[in-house]
């Protein structure tokens, strides 16, 4: 198993379960359903470069849906 200092800890090519929130980054809000879609999961963040802004990825009622969480 190889750890990487800052990241998350890989196994096999897969993001072990407890290691934290993935962070995707991109220009512009994200757009549920397009927007890493197929590679976001729940509870992993999307940092907008161009305003800062910080959203999760949640999914109510099987619906994706990105939240506007924090502005760094």
């Amino acid at each position: 198993m190889a750890v990487i200092e800052g990241g998350n800890v890989i196994s096999g090519g897969v993001v072990m379960e407890t290691t934290g929130p993935r962070i995707f980054s991109g220009n512009g809000a994200p757009t549920a359903g397009t927007t890493y879609a197929g590679q976001i999961q729940v509870g992993d963040l999307y940092v907008d470069k161009t305003t800062d802004n910080v959203y999760e990825y949640t999914e109510p009622v099987g619906t994706p849906t990105f939240t506007r969480i924090d502005t760094v």
